[in-house]
């Protein structure tokens, strides 16, 4: 590309005496490999009509002798370029320069809260927020992944008042009373009565709200010694066990989780030496006035002297800049976040303009069942993480013997970064595992046939493919190609589906190219085994992106 790019620059130069860059874009693959619109911007600078710019600079491209270009056409006003079939090969392992290198990038995603499951909507962020993690980190940038958890606040308070039911006060060594294969279950049982309760009994909600105010006292003041407090600490844990086992089911790791209680001493004293401006005194609450911006109003520190979600993020993004110097800084969640965030950022902006210019929030939609189900995880018939889980297994038991986690996990986080990041996302459990379609065991399939075809004949170092590449073969290379674009296309939206699509058709021009032309009897096998090992290589890069895993058989 960088080649082409010279050459034509280097045209535009001698025949108008302009310092041009040229852009290309793919056309459809029967006009030419790369295509580029020059001669319209040309054309204004010359006085000249685009027809007549592109057909200049073809001619004087056909004049030349080069080894790059095979074939120039002039479309449309347009001009498509036919690379050498070497040049193109080449241009395979061409890496690009995507201006990201040793980029500090920090990347927070999942946000589950302890005490209580990860519902549909934490296992989709922490597959998205891990794909663009590897997206980042495959291009030379220093990724750093963060995970944020409200262990303190209203839905902790909730659940361990109805401990405290079960448990006939605060009693935390009755805490052994519970089966360790149930204590996540039981958990969000209590969670679930807590909150019931809340919202309908007024007696119990002020109950609620003073357990609230004592965990605040005992974290803020770092003094666990109380009975409710190792109540607070051993479910806590139990928890995070939970997550912690969760994650390693998805191969999903993270370098930190910062649990809302660590920044919450940070949050509020910045709240408070930051009022009256940017934050001010309303009812004898502390709140950021987003109406001044035309944002929403949130309160950072209620009446009672307890802060909120907004002045534990604010503490949140002073910790993490702190901790990480960061150049870029992205927050994955759902839609429902957005005015909230909106108004934490511009709160910040007020005194560190640094931080929300950094900053940047990326947003989903609600995970739907395909019937058009709303997921909900405040309802006792939300679907959570373990069930999306437990569905593909089902649907996969119905067309393998063998169940295994490698495809059925892969499987999942396929389906979901296939689907354009932004909007609802539909999961259908039956398409998910399909063997068929635009699917993860799909590709994992062809990826398998490819490399069995492979191990069947190896080549050495120096096999070389023969030239020129047939009409299959060549195809096959051009798609393979394409990697680098989809990369650049991916990070600049930041989302995955791009290479999703890509990876799925370009298992369908394998699966063409593998019905098509013989592979093991050809006179052409070497050429053939070559082109698969690229097509191996590039396919491995996807799934290291997209998190799914390689496997050897199906």
């Amino acid at each position: 590309m960088d080649q082409l790019k010279s050459i034509l620059e280097s045209v535009i130069k001698q025949l108008y005496g302009l310092q041009f860059e040229v852009n290309f874009y793919r056309p459809n693959y029967e006009f030419g490999d790369y295509a580029t619109n020059c001669s319209f911007v040309i054309s204004e600078y010359v006085k000249q009509t685009p027809l007549e710019v592109a057909t200049a600079i073809k001619q004087k491209i056909d004049s030349l002798d080069n080894p790059i270009i095979s074939r120039t056409e002039v479309l449309n006003n347009f001009l498509n370029i036919r690379l050498n079939d070497q040049i193109l090969i080449e241009n395979i392992n061409q890496r690009m320069n995507y201006g990201l290198r040793n980029q500090k990038i920090v990347i927070e995603y999942s946000d589950p809260n302890p005490f209580k499951m990860l519902h549909a909507g934490h296992l989709y962020t922490s597959i998205v927020g891990d794909s663009i993690a590897n997206m980042f980190n495959y291009v030379g940038a220093k990724v750093y992944r963060v995970n944020f958890g409200g262990d303190i606040g209203l839905h902790v308070a909730k659940n361990i008042w109805s401990m405290i039911r079960y448990l006939g006060g605060e009693n935390p060594d009755k805490l052994s009373l519970i089966l360790k294969n149930q204590r996540q279950k039981w958990m969000n049982e209590r969670y679930l009565e807590g909150n019931e309760a809340f919202l309908n009994n007024p007696q119990y909600k002020d109950e609620i709200k003073q357990i609230n105010k004592r965990i605040y006292k005992f974290v803020l003041s770092n003094d666990y010694n109380s009975d409710l407090a190792k109540l607070f600490l051993i479910t806590r844990e139990w928890s995070y066990q939970y997550l912690r086992d969760f994650y390693a089911k998805l191969n999903i790791t993270f370098d930190k989780y910062y649990p809302e209680s660590s920044v919450t001493q940070l949050g509020l004293r910045t709240v408070q030496e930051h009022t009256p401006d940017p934050y001010t005194e309303s009812n004898g609450a502390i709140i950021f006035d987003g109406q001044k911006y035309n944002l929403k109003t949130y309160v950072y520190i209620t009446s009672d002297g307890l802060p909120t979600y907004s002045a534990k993020d604010v503490g949140l993004m002073i910790k993490k800049w702190e901790d990480y110097g960061f150049d870029q800084s992205f927050i994955i969640t759902a839609h429902d976040q957005v005015d909230y965030l909106k108004n934490v950022l511009k709160s910040i902006e007020q005194f560190r303009p640094d931080l929300a210019q950094k900053t940047k929030h990326l947003t989903n939609g609600l995970v739907k069942l395909s019937s058009g189900q709303k997921m909900s995880s405040r309802s006792g018939n939300a679907l959570s993480a373990e069930e999306v889980l437990e569905y593909a297994i089902s649907e996969e038991q119905k067309i393998s013997k063998v169940v295994d986690p490698k495809i059925y996990i892969s499987a999942i986080k396929y389906s979901f970064l296939k689907q354009k990041m932004g909007g609802d996302i539909i999961y259908n459990p039956s398409e998910v595992v399909a063997m068929e379609g635009n699917s993860g065991p799909y590709i994992q399939y062809s990826f398998v046939r490819a490399k069995k075809i492979v191990e069947s004949s190896p080549l050495s170092e120096d096999e070389k493919p023969i030239f020129p590449l047939d009409k299959e073969e060549r195809y096959l290379v051009y798609r393979i190609t394409e990697f680098g674009e989809i990369l650049q296309k991916s990070l600049e939206g930041l989302s995955t589906h791009h290479i999703c699509t890509y990876l799925y058709e370009l298992s369908q021009s394998f699966n063409s190219f593998y019905e098509s032309s013989p592979i093991i009897k050809s006179d052409r096998k070497k050429t053939r085994i070559f082109i698969l090992k690229e097509y191996i290589n590039v396919v491995g890069y996807c799934f290291k992106i997209l998190g799914l895993e390689e496997i050897n058989s199906m």
